[in-house]
């Protein structure tokens, strides 16, 4: 089980879990029912809470941390 949360909401884990699987941004959209707009507001959120610098890092640390389980 994940031991931290980095103050990262349930929605933001499964966008993270997507971004991990490959989605764009606009399959993340569709598959989440929310546009493509507010899965980038999503992910600069993210970036910003992490102070990762891209799609990757961001999945790097949040794994590395604990914040998810793969």
């Amino acid at each position: 089980m994940a031991s931290k949360s980095m103050g990262i909401s349930n929605r933001e884990k499964e966008i993270i879990g997507l971004i991990s699987s490959g989605y764009t941004s606009r399959e993340i959209g569709n598959h989440l029912a929310i546009s493509k707009e507010t899965v980038k507001s999503h992910k600069h959120s993210l970036f910003k809470k992490v102070q990762a610098k891209n799609a990757a890092n961001l999945v790097y640390i949040v794994l590395s941390q604990g914040v998810l389980d793969y």
